[in-house]
């Protein structure tokens, strides 16, 4: 997708399943059954559709999935499968190295996961030797200090690596972080979660990261029972998406298998749209 002089890919991390039920909260099976299908364990299929955006400056990634370095019991569970980012980045001509920047929305394992990479050897590396990989600060106090409830998602393997290379760089404040890159704290889904908007020219993008994890979310009441402050993904979801329908810009989805990107209008209809990009393997 083009958007002003930057152009957006999604580089597929391949897909994996989560309860339904955990990822549409209070709202009734009945209902988002309607939506998407789910498994005989009442798992939906998920997306891992990492967002490239090439700009003149250079290439910066949006969240990295899961990468390799679940266990058999956690692969059970969340039945992970598809080309790796490193595949899906050579179909397009490019290597982890190619990647000058990884921005991330916030922690959780199937976001931070792939930032890292487990050897032949059982050594961890970073994925990205060249990237620096922007975290907001209070998610990486958090990341680095789990509690009770984090610490099944803030995994030590998915981050160590990464600072023990100095690749981490916090952000501080919101606004631009790199040119046309701009991160907002919002928090709802963890205390630390960004927004990143993407804007070249007047053209513009947003990605929402797990505060709009598919297009099945748009009703801001459907928040995941994996929010840890629901009240304020709802409204910091309805802030946002009252921007992107009075600018007009594209909505950016990482956990949709069907949509890559879409324009809406002010009653949350849905006016154009764009599919995840072509990838390397069927999954």
């Amino acid at each position: 997708m083009q958007l002003g002089q930057f152009q957006i890919d999604w580089i597929s991390a391949g897909r994996f399943r989560l309860d339904g039920g955990a990822m549409f909260g209070v709202v009734p099976k009945v209902l988002w059954s309607k939506k998407i299908d789910c498994d005989e364990r009442n798992r939906i299929p998920m997306g891992l559709n990492c967002i490239l955006v090439t700009t003149p400056q250079g290439r910066v990634l949006l969240d990295t999935g899961i990468g390799n370095k679940l266990t058999a019991k956690q692969n059970d569970i969340f039945a992970h499968e598809g080309p790796a980012i490193a595949e899906s980045l050579a179909a397009r001509g490019l290597t982890p190295a190619d990647i000058d920047h990884v921005v991330l929305s916030h922690c959780d394992f199937d976001h931070l996961g792939g930032a890292s990479t487990r050897l032949d050897d059982g050594r961890i590396v970073p994925t990205f030797p060249n990237a620096t990989v922007h975290i907001h600060r209070t998610e990486w106090e958090d990341l680095t200090h789990p509690n009770l409830r984090s610490k099944s998602t803030y995994f030590g393997e998915n981050w160590e690596a990464i600072e023990q290379a100095g690749r981490v760089k916090l952000i501080e404040r919101d606004g631009e972080i790199l040119p046309g890159i701009s991160a907002y704290h919002t928090g709802g889904h963890t205390r630390g979660h960004i927004v990143i908007q993407v804007q070249s020219g007047d053209e513009g993008a947003v990605y929402m990261g797990d505060l709009m994890p598919t297009h099945h979310h748009l009703n801001p009441l459907w928040v995941m029972a994996y929010d840890n402050f629901p009240m304020t993904s709802i409204e910091q979801r309805g802030m946002w998406f009252h921007k992107l329908a009075e600018r007009d810009w594209w909505l950016l989805f990482y956990h949709d298998v069907d949509l890559g990107a879409g324009r809406y209008s002010a009653e949350g209809e849905l006016r154009a749209s764009v599919p995840p990009s072509p990838q390397p393997a069927a999954v």
